[in-house]
């Protein structure tokens, strides 16, 4: 009352602005939509880092709050924003920046930028002895083990139906199924595209202490079953606790 006294439009005013400001919003959406569309990709829902900074600065802001939104992750505030921009966007390719708040973190590797909920912490020096006719938790997700005959581990190959399962030191090396020789597991995950902040965190599991399964990614020649015969497939429900590759 003692404000329209003084002003005796403002409820018409105050009306206006709020109809105004509801279109400008939707207007915002639009075009971050729009950039969304054109900078996105869209199998593991990351940014397109060289993309999204050919827009202007206030389209880069509007477009990451859609992003992160999108994703139902926790919005960040401003201050937060500013450290996106000024250590993840402006770090060199090949840094490891992460911008963290409560509920989300930004991330970058190589092109790309990266949301996800922030990561567990971890300990790699730790071991399971896994019993394949039963499921193991891990840090990250569970590993399981199921007789098929869609490639696997020779039954042979494990005996006593057993198995070591740790985290990478350095050093790792891998025959993968097809290949002639071995690979440093460094240099394939690198070529696999897979983020620096996942590759300890993917339990590798070992048969007579050589590594013979990454799982999702690959089995050792020496202990790989044919597809003509059946073997342990093993499955890991972690990698998307991580990000998706």
């Amino acid at each position: 009352p003692i404000l329209k006294s003084r002003w005796p439009a403002i409820a018409e005013t105050t009306s206006r602005v709020a109809v105004h400001q509801a279109e400008i919003i939707t207007l915002e959406d639009e075009i971050s939509h729009c950039d969304f569309i054109n900078v996105v990709n869209t199998d593991r829902q990351t940014l397109c880092i060289s993309q999204l900074t050919e827009l202007s600065m206030a389209r880069q802001k509007n477009l990451i709050r859609y992003w992160i939104k999108s994703l139902k992750l926790p919005p960040p505030d401003s201050l937060h924003l500013k450290h996106i921009f000024k250590d993840v966007l402006s770090s060199k390719v090949d840094a490891q920046p992460c911008v963290s708040w409560k509920g989300a973190e930004v991330r970058r590797y190589r092109d790309e930028l990266y949301a996800l909920t922030p990561l567990r912490m971890h300990d790699k020096q730790q071991e399971y002895i896994w019993s394949l006719d039963q499921s193991l938790q891990v840090t990250h997700g569970e590993l399981r083990a199921s007789m098929e005959k869609d490639g696997g581990i020779r039954p042979e190959a494990c005996p006593s139906n057993s198995l070591l399962v740790r985290y990478r030191r350095g050093g790792e090396i891998i025959r993968p199924m097809g290949r002639k020789k071995q690979h440093d597991l460094k240099s394939l995950m690198q070529e696999q595209g897979i983020p620096a902040w996942c590759r300890d965190r993917i339990p590798l599991l070992y048969i007579d202490d050589k590594l013979a399964v990454v799982p999702g990614l690959w089995i050792d020649e020496e202990f790989a079953s044919t597809s003509c015969e059946k073997g342990w497939k093993i499955t890991w429900t972690g990698m998307d606790k991580l990000v998706p590759i």
